[in-house]
């Protein structure tokens, strides 16, 4: 079993595109930042930060995903209120 994925699985990959499997959208890997961990709790929570191009918008759900130098990865992938511009955002949770 592969042990549970952490920030450094992606904290290489910064500035990196990702695909998403079976669509034509492209996904920027922006940034990592860890979360807040409840007292006691055995794991650190993280969140990645994503970008695409305003027209493509991603809409929330479960995707595979892979950079050019990683295996796939499945993640769910929330688009947030972003600020007018180019770019969409999007996050995804790892509690």
């Amino acid at each position: 079993m592969r042990e549970p994925l952490t920030i450094e699985d992606f904290s290489p990959h910064i500035g990196r595109v990702f695909s998403v499997a079976g669509r034509e959208d492209r996904l920027t890997l922006v940034a990592t930042e860890n979360g807040r961990a409840p007292r006691g709790s055995a794991r650190q929570p993280f969140i990645l930060f994503f970008q695409s191009p305003r027209d493509r918008l991603l809409p929330e759900g479960a995707y595979t995903v892979e950079a050019e130098d990683s295996g796939p990865f499945d993640l769910y992938i929330i688009p947030i209120i972003t600020p007018p511009g180019a770019e969409q955002d999007y996050q995804v949770i790892f509690n």
